[in-house]
């Protein structure tokens, strides 16, 4: 289910998250497994999503669907939540109602939030099934994941970690914890992922 490269790089990417609470994992997911759930994403029935409550509300615009097969099979695995359990430190299973597939399109957005709730949301992962860019420009802010610190930003405050979005990446962090958001995509341009969150056993 993941390749020698994401188990070379976990002791990175732990560093990376310990202190900038998201990191980039590339090359981790097998060609033939990202080529499944990619297929199985784009027959998906999507529904529109706006704004979600919890510890308050996070104005978002996207398009979800449930997981398929393929997608479930991979984030269920033994061998992803192993490393889960290596990355973040102990035992997690993936949280059913924290994991979907979530498509972004010219203008959809993700407001600055923390993932709730914070029990069933101890590690976060965004596995980026299909990224489309403009051909004629560089990537928007909306292609990049904007991470801030465990304290709420000020408005204008920059993001001191930014992830861009490329296809077979998934990113990885403390979601419940750390700041993050997504403005909106520009004109042209299109997310598809894997959006999930992972909770301890037992917490």
């Amino acid at each position: 289910m993941l390749t020698s490269t994401a188990w070379k790089n976990l002791p990175l990417l732990r560093e990376e998250i310990g202190r900038n609470g998201f990191a980039g994992l590339a090359g981790g997911i097998p060609a033939g497994r990202l080529r499944a759930m990619k297929a199985e994403s784009l027959q998906a029935c999507l529904q529109p999503a706006e704004s979600v409550g919890g510890r308050r509300l996070i104005a978002f615009s996207s398009s979800t669907a449930e997981l398929g097969a393929s997608a479930r099979a991979f984030l269920v695995s033994p061998e992803m939540t192993l490393f889960i359990g290596r990355l973040f430190g102990g035992e997690y299973q993936m949280t059913e109602d924290r994991s979907c597939i979530t498509v972004y399109g010219a203008g959809d957005h993700l407001a600055l939030h923390q993932d709730d709730p914070p029990e069933g949301c101890r590690a976060t992962a965004i596995v980026y099934l299909r990224v489309i860019e403009r051909a004629d420009s560089q990537p928007s802010a909306g292609l990049h994941l904007h991470v801030w610190g465990r304290a709420e930003p000020h408005a204008g405050q920059v993001a001191h970690t930014k992830i861009l979005a490329r296809e077979g990446l998934v990113a990885l962090g403390r979601g419940s914890e750390f700041w993050h958001e997504r403005p909106p995509l520009a004109v042209g341009e299109e997310i598809v992922a894997l959006t999930t969150c992972f909770h301890i056993v037992n917490d």
